[in-house]
């Protein structure tokens, strides 16, 4: 009895797991659905063949084309200034900056006429001497005249003594005119060490002013930037901006400096502005030291492709072609600016650019294309 009772539980559980085996082999089998296959989505774009005009930016300084120390070539006592000429001051060309005491300047001059006056005296005293010579020297035999009988040494040098005079006289009046110390060109009063009373000596630095006729600018320019500037300079449209301005300052390109950096490896140009300061017209005022944005129209990109960044992979684009797989293409690069490149090569003005790939692109997958929301 008591075997029987421990029979019983495993008799019960060998005929319920047969009961689910038969169940099972012998029920309705039902076909399960095949697996959908997972086709990739991408994003595309369709390639348009466009004509770009190239237009480069660089950044620069405003400094004068020129400068100059100036300084007086007459010695003296200084007296009133320009009222503009002070530091930061501008000054148009040609007018007095100061002017040195000139009384012993005028003096000199007056001296040195008088001086010519006595030398023309004795050359014409001489000249009339000579003709006496001359005439006496008819009656005399020839063995006698010589050239100092004739006084024809006495005549080089009373001759000489008068182009002295002269060339004294000249540098009298010189020193004259040199008393008013002149502005060369419209200038920038940069720093001054002069004042009235002041005295000062022949070739003494008094001041230096910077040209504000002209401005330039050096411009690093990346070497493969410059092979799409035109070959000719003057045809360069050059446009400038800063903070500190309000609107455009057109410029333009004057020269290249052609040398290479050795440490950036960059190129330059310069770049004139006509009248920074505005003296001569209404434009914006451009200070010295301004540092300023520079944007110039380059070359002319014809029958290009513009394309972002992420599209371009190794000098290579993926399209989805009719039969929407993807296809692989080589490209060469024209010319990059920002997120966008421009290339030419084996696409086609209206292929489908692939945009986003999916992990692992290959020749022939099968994707789904979704146009760019930016199309």
């Amino acid at each position: 009895m008591s075997v029987l009772r421990w029979l019983l539980p495993i008799m019960i559980l060998i005929a319920s797991a047969g009961g689910y085996y038969v169940m099972t082999q012998l029920g309705d089998k039902k076909e399960k659905p095949p697996r959908e296959k997972n086709i990739p989505s991408v994003t595309i774009t369709i390639a348009r063949e466009i004509d770009h005009q190239v237009t480069l930016t660089s950044f620069g300084e405003v400094s004068s084309a020129e400068s100059t120390s100036l300084s007086s070539r007459v010695a003296g006592v200084v007296g009133p200034l320009h009222p503009n000429f002070v530091v930061g001051g501008i000054v148009n060309r040609g007018e007095v900056l100061f002017v040195v005491e000139d009384d012993d300047y005028q003096a000199a001059v007056i001296e040195a006429e008088a001086q010519l006056a006595s030398a023309k005296a004795a050359l014409i005293e001489e000249k009339a001497l000579g003709d006496v010579a001359a005439r006496q020297a008819k009656a005399m035999s020839k063995d006698k005249v010589t050239s100092l009988f004739l006084r024809k040494p006495q005549l080089l040098s009373a001759n000489a003594r008068v182009k002295s005079a002269k060339a004294a006289l000249q540098r009298a009046k010189r020193d004259l005119e040199n008393c008013k110390i002149l502005s060369p060109f419209n200038a920038l009063v940069i720093s001054k060490s002069l004042g009235a009373g002041q005295f000062v000596n022949r070739g003494a630095q008094l001041a230096t002013l910077s040209n504000v006729e002209t401005a330039e600018i050096h411009l690093p320019i990346a070497g493969f930037d410059i092979k799409h500037l035109p070959a000719k300079l003057q045809d360069i449209n050059v446009s400038i901006n800063a903070e500190s301005i309000n609107g455009l300052r057109a410029a333009k390109v004057v020269r290249n400096i052609g040398i290479v950096d050795s440490k950036t490896r960059m190129s330059g140009l310069v770049v004139s502005i006509e009248d920074p300061y505005s003296l001569l017209s209404g434009e914006p005022t451009l200070n010295l030291g301004t540092y300023a944005t520079v944007t110039l129209s380059g070359k002319s990109l014809e029958d290009v492709f513009m394309l972002r960044q992420e599209a371009l992979q190794n000098s290579s684009v993926w399209i989805v072609n009719d039969t929407n797989t993807l296809e692989k293409r080589s490209v060469d690069v024209i010319y990059q600016s920002g997120e966008f490149v421009y290339v030419r090569g084996d696409i086609t003005d209206g292929d489908k650019l692939v945009i986003t790939l999916p992990d692992f692109p290959q020749n022939g997958m099968a994707v789904n294309a979704l146009p760019s929301s930016a199309q």
